[in-house]
């Protein structure tokens, strides 16, 4: 391996452990307790070498957050479709959805809620087209367009639409971080309600 390569790799193998550092504190205390400092503290180096590799924590946190959310929108590109079921189609795609963010509540609070960060461009759902650049706005439209075509839904826009069933979820979501201690079986009930009133809106 030559000089560069290797130099490469350590950039590289330093950026992979100050995101995991600035991942545990979170994880562990919050966003409002992430500082540079204690990131140095936990990789064992000086703030100044943190800053040579990112200009703030928000943009420690930015990178964070889109990885681990584009954990959770994977999980709904893989879902089944079940033509003649919407309801079973929505709840297989969120639960395990619902299952990813709920593992890391501290993290999706600012993913979900906007605490004490921009969101970055590649994670907004709600612009005119957006289902071309987002996969798991993409499926749910998908999803959309087959039951308006088979009579389940009645004629909707199948981008808006899937915004909207999209934005309801997290507006749920938002509310299981806010209130942990509700019971897994209660959540999973709730998820499925929101869903059947989903659906009952979008039918004929």
């Amino acid at each position: 391996m030559g000089s560069a390569e290797r130099k490469e790799r350590e950039v590289s193998e330093l950026r992979t452990r100050i995101i995991e550092a600035a991942a545990a504190i979170i994880a562990e205390e919050s966003y409002y307790r992430l500082s540079i400092r204690k990131i140095a503290e936990r990789i064992e180096y000086s703030p100044a070498i943190i800053y040579h590799y990112f200009k703030n924590k928000g943009e420690i946190v930015a990178h964070i957050v889109e990885t681990g959310y584009r954990r959770i929108v994977d999980s709904v590109k893989g879902a089944p479709l079940y033509a003649d079921d919407p309801v079973r189609t929505l709840y297989e795609a969120f639960e395990t959805y619902s299952r990813i963010v709920l593992e890391s509540p501290n993290l999706f609070r600012i993913a979900l809620l906007g605490q004490g960060w921009d969101l970055p461009d590649s994670l907004r759902i709600l612009s005119d087209g957006v289902s071309k650049e987002r996969e798991s706005i993409a499926q749910l439209a998908e999803f959309v367009r087959v039951f308006c075509e088979s009579g389940t839904f009645r004629s909707l826009e199948p981008e808006a639409t899937a915004q909207v069933i999209l934005s309801a979820i997290h507006g749920l979501l938002a509310r299981f971080i806010l209130e942990p201690d509700v019971p897994p079986e209660r959540r999973e009930k709730l998820l499925r309600v929101l869903i059947e009133v989903l659906v009952l809106g979008l039918g004929k």
